[in-house]
């Protein structure tokens, strides 16, 4: 009897600690890993987007020594062929810490990759559409739930070529940190 009490006590004993355990009901787990989308494209491009999705979340400091948080998004499709690639960067400038929950808009006035700037700046290259490259010109991002491991949200973006093509992409997604 007092064996069996012994080894019955070792068997309950982890499961008392791991009963205490609280996990958020509205944000599985395995959302935060698996890193998933679907988004909705019009226009010139007109299909079901499904894919990957990673997000980095840095600070940073510029060359005039101004403080910027910059949350990446990167989208990459489901097939093997990578047939399109999104990215979206948040950026807020005279920020000391990371992108929080929040709805971003589109900074329209983005000359390029390197100019400092606040909000959102988008690009996407899709090889059906040729080479040049979509980038973002209105709309928004909006993150709804962010921890370390993962973040959700969604997008109302519309992308536009050199050459005058539009794509309107929305839809929702729930993006894993990038480890790598």
């Amino acid at each position: 009897i007092h064996k069996s009490l012994k080894i019955s006590f070792w068997i309950l004993l982890p499961l008392l600690f791991i009963s205490g355990t609280k996990g958020s009901p509205d944000f599985h787990v395995s959302n935060y890993f698996e890193g998933s989308y679907e988004l909705q494209a019009t226009g010139a491009l007109e299909q079901q987007l499904c894919g990957i999705v990673y997000f980095e979340n840095t600070l940073e400091t510029n060359t005039q020594g101004i403080q910027c948080s910059t949350l990446t998004l990167k989208f990459t499709s489901n097939e093997s062929s990578d047939q399109y690639s999104m990215e979206l960067l948040i950026t807020k400038q005279n920020q000391s810490s990371p992108i929080k929950k929040g709805k971003y808009g589109v900074s329209e006035d983005i000359e390029g990759f390197l100019n400092d700037f606040d909000g959102v700046f988008g690009f996407a290259n899709v090889r059906s559409l040729g080479e040049e490259p979509f980038f973002a010109k209105k709309g928004k991002v909006v993150i709804t739930q962010i921890t370390e491991l993962g973040l959700r949200g969604y997008i109302d973006v519309a992308l536009k070529c050199a050459k005058g093509t539009k794509i309107f992409i929305n839809g929702s997604f729930s993006a894993a940190e990038n480890r790598g």
